[in-house]
């Protein structure tokens, strides 16, 4: 027995395969000028998170730097102000032991007994020379005993 076929009519529909065809291309040909255009932007954000990225630690390493300048210049400071001080003390005990010396000075001045004629012979204040070679002779045989072993040493209590 023998079927009965309608004849097919290829290409003649609303969906004819050449068309559909050449749409399916156009789609493709756009996805892929998306796809392009994705992977350039793509690639632009890779480059920008790069030079972020390396913006970002030359900030923080200057940051580091900077800290370190600015304990460096504080730990200077410190050390000047303890200096600055010390030396305004040292001016100050300076200006106290000038002003004690020139009261001292003033003091003896004042104090001192006035020197002796020396224009009259016969003073009380003139002396002759004193022979020490006599001296040495008369002391044990020539030796000079110190005071401390003297016999007219006076005993220390």
């Amino acid at each position: 027995m023998s079927t009965i076929t309608a004849p097919w009519r290829r290409g003649t529909g609303t969906h004819r395969a050449d068309d559909r065809i050449a749409d399916l291309t156009t789609q493709l040909e756009q996805m892929q000028r998306r796809q392009e255009a994705a992977d350039d932007f793509f690639a632009l954000l890779m480059d920008d998170r790069t030079q972020f990225h390396a913006l970002w630690q030359s900030a923080e390493y200057k940051a580091a730097c900077a800290e370190d300048v600015v304990s460096l210049h504080e730990a200077t400071i410190s050390d000047l102000t303890i200096r600055a001080e010390t030396a305004e003390r040292r001016a100050r005990q300076q200006e106290n032991e000038l002003r004690e010396l020139r009261a001292l000075r003033s003091l003896a001045r004042t104090s001192t007994a006035p020197a002796a004629d020396t224009t009259a012979r016969g003073t009380e204040h003139d002396t002759e020379p004193i022979d020490v070679a006599a001296l040495r002779a008369d002391h044990h045989g020539g030796r000079v005993i110190p005071l401390h072993r003297s016999p007219y040493a006076q005993p220390t209590p």
